[in-house]
């Protein structure tokens, strides 16, 4: 049967235009194709640089932003001139989420941002100097509003103002003595209360730098983050800000928000992230034996940040029943809308053999 020239050049226009296009439907299964196989490349990071870390980073595990609560659920970046993200590989396995904050999130292009630090559990980094990359802005000896840092007139301004924190939360009259470090009104205190810290038992910057190396082979302290604040504190008061009587979860079963933080006064860079991923794995298995929480943390530049989102996620999660997953649903919706319209896809990491990554809708507005 003869075909025409003229059908014939269309058929082969509309083909090409097919394959050069890709439909809403087409890019969401793609990115999921795309992630599960970056989730199940577990090959280590040989590199050295930035450079080469957003390469490495562009095909193998995923970068992800959990929107929680705290941040309004926008996943955007606060004012610090860096962005808090999480990088998750089958290498490190799946216990990082704790969905008591959020089961939403977005899914962030390597190749878009640049990295900042690395830390291998949460890094507390919103207390941070140098861009969530420096020390503890109250570390007694290394951060800028630490006690080494301070004038003799912020000290007794400190030292003022916690005599009217004092009073306030305990009455007149009474003194550090006179109140539990539980029992005092800490700022995020419902988040922070059960933040397991894992650090060098020496805090200097010397033994920092040794234990990012030392996969927990050296000696390690763990306490409760608010006891080495406490001690920071106690630096510029002449005494504590309160009784210590905090347990770290490691001698204690802990409810609630209760993870792994790192107080320690360095960070992981770009060149050492393969050092941060080894780190996590050796704490992973001390975190399942507490089910505690644990996820490493990847600080961006913030600039650029806000158009690096490729995707949209939500957590499909055991013992959800139909009202709580078409909720987590709507959230991830509304969090597509917010940015762009991106395509929505599922993550699910109960069952290691399954893909981790599925298309659940191409766009907010259909599926």
């Amino acid at each position: 049967e003869n075909v025409s020239i003229t059908t014939m050049l269309t058929l082969i226009l509309s083909a090409v235009a097919a394959s050069s296009h890709r439909g809403p439907a087409n890019e969401c299964e793609e990115l999921a194709e795309l992630y599960n196989a970056n989730y199940y490349d577990t090959s280590p990071f040989e590199g050295t640089t930035g450079k080469a870390l957003s390469s490495y980073l562009a095909s193998h595990g995923v970068l992800l932003s959990m929107c929680v609560e705290v941040n309004n659920g926008s996943c955007l970046p606060p004012k610090s001139g860096h962005a808090s993200t999480s990088w998750i590989s089958n290498a490190t396995g799946p216990e990082i989420f704790d969905t008591t904050l959020a089961k939403t999130g977005i899914i962030i292009d390597p190749l878009s941002v640049d990295v900042l630090c690395t830390y291998p559990m949460d890094g507390a980094t919103d207390s941070r100097d140098g861009f969530g990359c420096g020390p503890q802005r109250l570390d007694k000896d290394y951060g800028s509003k630490g006690n080494a840092s301070l004038s003799p007139d912020e000290r007794e301004a400190m030292k003022t103002w916690y005599q009217q924190e004092l009073e306030r939360q305990v009455g007149p009259g009474k003194t550090w003595q006179d109140v539990r470090c539980s029992a005092w009104d800490w700022p995020y205190k419902q988040y922070i209360m059960n933040g397991t810290s894992i650090s060098p038992a020496d805090r200097s910057i010397e033994a920092c730098d040794k234990f990012k190396k030392s996969r927990l082979e050296g000696p390690v302290r763990y306490e409760l983050y608010l006891s080495n604040a406490n001690e920071d504190y106690a630096a510029i008061l002449d005494h504590p800000l309160c009784v210590d009587d905090l347990v770290p979860c490691t001698e204690r079963n802990c409810t609630g928000i209760a993870f792994f933080v790192f107080d320690g006064s360095c960070s992981w860079a770009p060149g050492e992230f393969q050092d941060m991923v080894d780190m996590q794995v050796q704490i992973g298995k001390i975190a399942k034996h507490h089910h505690l929480g644990l996820w490493n943390e990847v600080l961006l530049n913030a600039t650029g940040f806000e158009n690096a989102t490729q995707a949209v996620f939500w957590l499909g999660l055991p013992g959800m029943n139909a009202s709580q997953t078409h909720q987590v649903q709507e959230e991830a919706i509304a969090l597509s809308k917010l940015h762009g319209g991106k395509p929505i896809l599922r993550l699910n990491l109960t069952r290691p053999q399954s893909p981790a990554f599925s298309c659940w809708r191409s766009h907010p507005s259909f599926p």
